[in-house]
């Protein structure tokens, strides 16, 4: 109950006026960053998730400013690829665009703080009576594996949302 322990109470960025909206801005963004830098077991923002809308006010933004912030990111795996990137001051923090992500709003997220909590152990199919099974007019065999598991965090205070913010276009 977050009402008794305030520490576990996740930290949101709103407007002072409920229903309005803003533009968006380095020095709003800026807030959560720093908010997740101090707040995380890592000690910096991994990763900034938001709406592929908000991408594209992102880069008008920075367009406006006279620059774009293309910057290599060098994912784990060690490929390394082009990404959009914010710099709040602790290095380049990827900038990822997901269209099932909600409108008008980003998440600044410590991977470190976010743990994939195991239900039960991986499984494999054996509702046919094995696990192998052929597929019809292939020469070959698969399997199906399950695995019961949620995302979720030990420290909510790690993480932070920015919301309200102004996307233009939107039809809803």
């Amino acid at each position: 109950d977050t009402g008794n322990y305030p520490e576990w109470k996740a930290r949101e960025f709103n407007s002072d006026v409920a229903g309005n909206t803003r533009p968006l801005s380095a020095s709003l963004m800026q807030q959560p960053y720093d908010y997740v830098n101090d707040q995380s077991s890592a000690g910096y923002t991994d990763v900034i998730v938001t709406h592929t809308s908000m991408i594209r006010m992102y880069i008008e933004m920075m367009r406006a400013k006279g620059g774009e912030r293309y910057a290599p990111t060098k994912w784990s795996g060690g490929v390394s690829h082009k990404d959009l990137t914010f710099n709040g001051g602790a290095g380049d923090t990827a900038l990822v665009g997901d269209k099932d992500a909600p409108h008008r709003e980003m998440k600044f997220l410590s991977m470190a703080d976010l743990t994939l909590f195991q239900a039960q152990e991986l499984l494999w199919d054996t509702s046919s009576g094995g696990v192998w099974k052929h597929k019809a007019g292939f020469d070959g065999t698969y399997a199906f594996a399950k695995m019961y598991c949620a995302l979720g965090t030990r420290n909510r205070r790690a993480h932070a949302r920015l919301n309200d913010l102004a996307v233009t276009g939107l039809q809803y």
